[in-house]
């Protein structure tokens, strides 16, 4: 069991790590690409979309494995149940902030680029509603299919990036070909920074697809729960407010920074700090492989945390 484990771990860790790495070579990418204060504007729409983020995320994915090994649900149920909350969450939001993009842009400080809303907003309705299929396939020990959609959704991203950067920049050549129309087409309605919120946009579409067979095969209207939902909402909403409280604690520094100070200095402090932050990526691989463990084996976790408060008494006795 412990093998598997392990095993397991070291296969979420590849389709974890892997596409940080690949964001980490684009590090260097973007600032020999981008000016200073061009590179504060690119993290600072990705500091304001993880805010927003955490809130629609409900805290659902840590629900869904809360009431997921609860003995009186079916799996099934809850993950339904699940997704079509998450579903409608999204969708309102959607709906609301395509409607009110420019007042939204121009409150940000956006108003020249309201077409960065526009495709944040697509993406992070996108990954909203990948999180619990993304979480079933956890669930249900899949982690080849985890890592395998995890990479193919970097290297897509990553494809298009350097495909109309290097256009823009006429490295690629053959003005009548098909992707140079489609590069036009793209540079038509945004710039160098917008190509990386479009590419973005694109990946997610594709994750999407990819988990879509999941969606199709395991959720129905009929397996919606209306009294579980309103219990995985209650349950999940600390989840929610905690989230976004470390989301704001992770990401106003640079928000802040770019609006007190300047994108010039924001642009060298984001930079400076994705380095820094890939010291933290241990944590989270090893959360991807111990979580669904232990929910799955609640009793092994009570005796670990028995133990450990005996262990502590017991040392302070003396």
């Amino acid at each position: 069991m412990y093998r598997k484990l392990v095993i397991q771990t070291i296969i979420y860790s590849i389709g974890f790590v892997f596409p940080r790495i690949v964001n980490y070579v684009f590090l260097k990418f973007f600032t020999v690409f981008f000016k200073r204060e061009e590179f504060s504007l690119y993290t600072d729409m990705y500091a304001l979309s993880f805010i927003v983020i955490g809130f629609l995320s409900f805290g659902l994915e840590n629900t869904y494995f809360r009431f997921l090994y609860k003995k009186n649900y079916n799996k099934r149920i809850v993950f339904s149940t699940g997704v079509i909350i998450q579903l409608l969450i999204s969708s309102f939001f959607l709906i609301i902030s395509i409607s009110l993009i420019k007042y939204l842009s121009f409150i940000a400080g956006y108003h020249h680029h309201s077409e960065y809303f526009f495709m944040f907003f697509f993406i992070i309705f996108f990954d909203t509603i990948c999180v619990l299929p993304m979480a079933w396939l956890r669930a249900n020990d899949k982690p080849v299919q985890y890592s395998t959609i995890s990479i193919v959704n970097i290297l897509i991203q990553s494809l298009l990036i350097i495909y109309l950067f290097f256009y823009s920049d006429n490295i690629f050549y053959g003005k009548n070909t098909f992707f140079f129309f489609i590069f036009r087409w793209i540079s038509y309605f945004t710039d160098k920074i917008g190509y990386i919120f479009f590419s973005n946009m694109i990946s997610s579409l594709v994750n999407l697809f990819l988990v879509l067979p999941i969606l199709l095969k395991e959720v129905t209207i009929k397996k919606f729960n209306k009294n579980l939902a309103i219990k995985m909402l209650n349950y999940g909403i600390p989840i929610m407010i905690g989230t976004i409280a470390f989301s704001i604690n992770e990401n106003l520094d640079k928000i802040l920074i770019k609006r007190w100070v300047s994108d010039e200095i924001n642009g060298s402090y984001s930079a400076c700090y994705k380095i820094a932050s890939f010291m933290s990526l241990y944590l989270r691989i090893f959360r991807l492989g111990i979580e669904p463990f232990f929910l799955k084996n609640l009793k092994i976790l009570m005796q670990y945390i028995f133990m450990k408060k005996l262990f502590i008494c017991l040392f302070y006795l003396d």
